[in-house]
């Protein structure tokens, strides 16, 4: 039986080797995508189809509680009227290009502008691994942003980062996938029900609820996971036909009547094995703890779908550790993307011969 008193809330347990596990990672995606595509075209080694970028507001909740004024939720962090300007990619999560009638996860990623206050990659000058994997200390665009990312479903495939190493090499190296999910030393057959129920047919991105997968700190000792619910009183319809593309037509046409919106929710850690940090695949239960709204997304009606903008769409770059100390990212997962992000975008612009450049809101298309 486990041990409740073994784990504390809001803190992390990393394995001893998880930092060769992300460097091994990391190696191994940049091969893949130098053999996926051309030399001077490398797309993400996730998510390289997007739908758009669209221009949206962050708008604060008034009267928040105590307790939830943390981090970009704190009263007067920015403007009088407590919003920020904000840019959505919305994207399938497949690891390649694909005609949309093949059923996937969608994901959302949101980049807030003119958040104040000095940034974790800042702050932070030390390497975790050697100079090989130091983050980009240099990019200091980043003090004015931050990110969250979130998927069209609850959980993410695998609980840490050396069982997403064993997972990307038994599917797209030398090793045998069925012993991966059924090898009855390290079997992975919760990851397997995950693989067969994640992805779906959806009728647009903008009808979707989202889920941060990870947890994430919210001021001292606190530690929450992300939820986006859809409020827009438009939904789009499952088309009989679905091109392929079809998903950012929706986009376009729900766009061209009218606004789309989200709530943007929290929901606290309250149960550290129950709501584990470390495996991001368990749901954190909402009859557990329940979701609160922080925050309302609007997507004003627009279009975005010109070739400069569709570009930006290709070149943006969002990272969970564009964060404020407040949101520190959680869990092992998490731990590996702070320098898989950042080190995979790097590799991919160096190749593309293009510079990595954070948006500040003034961008027009």
């Amino acid at each position: 039986m486990l041990n409740h008193d073994k784990f504390k809330l809001a803190t992390e347990y990393p394995a001893l080797d998880e930092l060769q596990d992300t460097k091994e990672t990391i190696a191994f995606l940049k091969t893949k995508m130098e053999e996926a595509y051309s030399p001077n075209n490398l797309r993400r080694d996730a998510h390289p189809k997007h739908h758009g970028v669209v221009r949206a507001e962050f708008i604060i909740e008034d009267n928040l509680a105590k307790n939830l004024q943390v981090g970009v939720f704190k009263q007067g962090l920015s403007k009088p009227n407590r919003s920020f300007p904000a840019w959505i990619r919305f994207s399938n999560a497949s690891n390649r290009v694909h005609h949309d009638r093949e059923k996937d996860m969608i994901g959302f990623a949101i980049k807030l502008m003119g958040v104040e206050g000095d940034k974790i990659l800042n702050l932070e000058k030390e390497s975790y691994f050697n100079d090989e994997l130091t983050t980009d200390n240099s990019f200091t665009e980043e003090q004015f942003t931050q990110d969250f990312l979130f998927m069209s479903h609850p959980v993410f495939l695998v609980s840490r980062i050396k069982d997403f190493k064993k997972l990307i090499t038994a599917v797209f190296g030398n090793n045998s996938v069925i012993k991966f999910f059924f090898n009855p030393f390290d079997s992975h057959l919760r990851t397997l029900w995950i693989a067969l129920t994640m992805n779906k047919h959806h009728t647009s991105p903008l009808d979707n609820r989202y889920w941060s997968n990870s947890a994430y700190q919210f001021g001292d000792g606190k530690a929450v996971k992300y939820a986006l619910i859809p409020t827009s009183t438009l939904r789009s319809k499952m088309p009989k036909i679905k091109n392929e593309n079809y998903l950012k037509e929706a986009m376009k046409e729900h766009l061209a009547q009218e606004e789309a919106s989200f709530d943007f929710m929290i929901q606290f850690q309250t149960d550290a094995l129950k709501m584990p940090i470390e495996d991001t695949t368990v749901d954190w239960s909402e009859k557990l703890t329940p979701l609160i709204k922080v925050a309302t997304i609007k997507i004003p009606k627009q279009t975005f779908d010109s070739a400069d903008q569709m570009v930006f769409a290709e070149n943006a770059y969002f990272a969970a550790w564009h964060s404020l100390p407040e949101h520190r990212p959680l869990g092992s997962i998490n731990r590996a993307r702070r320098f898989a992000y950042d080190q995979l975008s790097k590799f991919r612009l160096k190749r593309n011969k293009l510079p990595r450049v954070e948006p500040d809101g003034s961008e027009r298309f």
